[in-house]
């Protein structure tokens, strides 16, 4: 029979805790990270910088679409999108 020591559970507690708090802040500095650090890769991979943060490659691959119109047939593009979404919705 085996018995667990109380000390290593807290032990073990405390190290995922840790480990939590530590990949949350990587997140979070990833995610807000100033422009200056973003923009060389932006720029070497000719990409917005949306893309980067997609959720999936649908939404990625959409995003680049999107991008690569010009103002006026982006915004022809979203009423198109807004108008299917709702249609879809009711």
């Amino acid at each position: 029979m085996s018995r667990r020591r109380p000390g290593r559970s807290v032990a073990l507690s405390a190290l995922f805790l840790f480990t939590e708090q530590v990949l949350s802040h990587r997140i979070l500095v990833a995610v807000s990270a100033p422009t200056q650090a973003r923009d060389p890769l932006v720029k070497a991979l000719d990409v917005p910088v949306a893309y980067l943060f997609a959720e999936d490659d649908d939404l990625a691959a959409a995003i680049l679409a999107f991008a690569k119109h010009p103002s006026a047939e982006r915004q022809r593009m979203r009423e198109e999108l807004e108008r299917l979404a709702g249609t879809q919705r009711g």
